[in-house]
């Protein structure tokens, strides 16, 4: 017997032959015995299928300086897997509360995450939550399940120097 072993990585068709060799002379239990020695190949197919990428939401406060995003591979793969991605304006402004970027992303064969740094920044406005979104595009050995991740900008809790306006 042959036994397949099951992983969680999203590979390729694999296959192994198999053949039966050795010397069959002199053995009484049969009349006679012919062994086919015809290699005989067997084909693994995969059963994770095409691994899908996911982006988590993000809370942080306005003196953090960054917002870091974080796109998982629900399982790995022994391909690389691309991927594109650009902020898209919600309730926070670009260029006033973060600033927009637009980029790929890699998540290298075999692992499983991959990370997205927004800049944010701390303004002298007391406002509520603001929020923007990062969006995964184009993926390339992945399909998309969860691909707009949601950044909150909270106001900080207590004003620092920086939010001091003299007027």
């Amino acid at each position: 017997d042959v036994t397949n072993l099951d992983n969680n990585i999203s590979e390729p068709t694999e296959n192994y032959t198999v053949a039966l060799t050795g010397n069959v002379n002199g053995n009484t239990d049969f009349e006679n015995l012919v062994v086919d020695n015809t290699a005989v190949t067997t084909n693994i197919i995969d059963n994770e299928g095409v691994p899908t990428l996911s982006i988590d939401d993000v809370t942080v406060n306005e003196d953090a300086g960054t917002m870091v995003f974080t796109v998982t591979l629900s399982n790995p793969s022994t391909d690389n897997v691309t991927f594109d991605f650009a902020t898209a304006t919600g309730s926070a402004d670009q260029d006033v509360d973060y600033t927009g970027i637009t980029g790929s992303g890699t998540i290298t064969a075999g692992t499983t995450t991959t990370t997205i740094t927004v800049p944010i920044t701390d303004d002298a406005y007391a406002e509520g939550a603001e929020n923007f979104e990062v969006n995964l595009s184009n993926p390339v050995n992945a399909t998309i399940l969860d691909g707009m991740g949601v950044g909150t900008i909270t106001d900080e809790p207590t004003a620092g120097p920086e939010d001091t306006t003299t007027v």
